[in-house]
C-alpha cells in the first residue's frame, strides 16, 4: 500500500487558485520539456482522489488526464463519467472513505484537490506526503491551500528549485498530538 500524496502548486502567499477559482496564472510556468516531475509522480500512482469541482474542471479539459486509474470523487450530486475512466463517486466523511481508498490502491494515491477536500483530508490526518510547488507569484486573494484544518507536523524530505522559478518542497506529514 502506498501513501496518499498531495501534489499541488501554490502562490507565495498561499493561494492555489484566483478569486474565481481559476488557475490560468500558472500557465506562464508551463514550458516545453519541463513538467516539474509530474510525469514521474503520476507513473507511481494508481488512484486519484478529488472533489466535484476539480472533477468538473478536468472533464472540461477534454481528454481524461488520469487514464484508467481508479478515480475517487467526493460529491453529493450526480456527475457524468468520461469514456474509458474508472470513477467511483463517494460522499460522507473522509475518514470513513480513506480505508477503502487505501485498500484498493497498491501504489500511491494522488490527492488532486480542491481546497475543501484537502482540508478534510488534513483534518482526518490522511495525507502522508505534501509535494508543494511554490510559485513565484503573489496573487493577493483567491482560494487558500490551507484553511479550517486540524494541526499537522511537516518534516522536509526534499527541496528542488527549477529554472522556471518554481521550488518543489516535499514534506512528510504527521499528526500533532
Amino acid at each position: 500500500m502506498g501513501k496518499i500524496a498531495l501534489f499541488i502548486a501554490a502562490s507565495l502567499d498561499g493561494f492555489i487558485a484566483d478569486p474565481e477559482g481559476g488557475v490560468a496564472w500558472l500557465e506562464r510556468f508551463n514550458v516545453a520539456g519541463e513538467d516539474h516531475g509530474y510525469g514521474r509522480f503520476l507513473s507511481g500512482v494508481d488512484a486519484v482522489v478529488m472533489g466535484a469541482t476539480t472533477y468538473e474542471q478536468d472533464l472540461a479539459r477534454g481528454e481524461w488526464p488520469y487514464g484508467t486509474r481508479m478515480t475517487w470523487v467526493f460529491t453529493h450530486r450526480e456527475l457524468p463519467t468520461p469514456a474509458g475512466a474508472t470513477v467511483r463517486f463517494v460522499s460522507g466523511p473522509v475518514a470513513d472513505v480513506v480505508p477503502s481508498i487505501r485498500e484498493t490502491s497498491d501504489r500511491d494515491v494522488f490527492l488532486v484537490g480542491g481546497a475543501q477536500l484537502v482540508a478534510q483530508f488534513l483534518s482526518a490526518q490522511a495525507i502522508d506526503e505534501l509535494i508543494l510547488f511554490m510559485v513565484p507569484t503573489v496573487l493577493g486573494a483567491g482560494v487558500r491551500l490551507f484553511h479550517d484544518t486540524g494541526p499537522a507536523s511537516a518534516a522536509l524530505i526534499h527541496a528542488k528549485p527549477y529554472s522556471t522559478g518554481l521550488v518543489e518542497l516535499r514534506y512528510r506529514l504527521s499528526p500533532t498530538t
